[in-house]
């Protein structure tokens, strides 16, 4: 048994090693944008109130300028998701490549 399962952990190795280089780029990219975006989502999220309430648009404007501040408040939260579900992916390889033969 162990034969056969030396293939598929070899060539999990490179699988792993591209994942834990993906989980890196990934937590710097969403740690440093997250800020950036939750703060031009809520100025988007505010400007869409004073379209709103001051008639500065039409009440289209006003929805889209809302949703575009919605997404970019709700995209890190998104790539974080994916990050986790990376991690546990590792995390699995990990135990896969690992495992003894009993």
């Amino acid at each position: 048994m162990f034969l056969v399962k030396l293939p598929f952990r070899i060539l999990s190795l490179p699988v792993l090693a591209l994942l834990i280089v993906i989980r890196i780029a990934s937590l710097l990219v969403t740690g440093v944008s997250s800020i950036i975006t939750n703060l031009l989502g809520m100025t988007a999220v505010l400007a869409a109130a004073g379209i709103w309430m001051f008639q500065l648009g039409s009440d289209h404007d006003a929805c889209m300028m809302l949703g575009f501040g919605l997404f970019l408040i709700l995209a890190p939260k998104a790539a974080d998701w994916i990050v986790n579900k990376v991690t546990t992916l590792i995390a699995k390889i990990t135990c896969l490549i690992t495992k003894r033969n009993t």
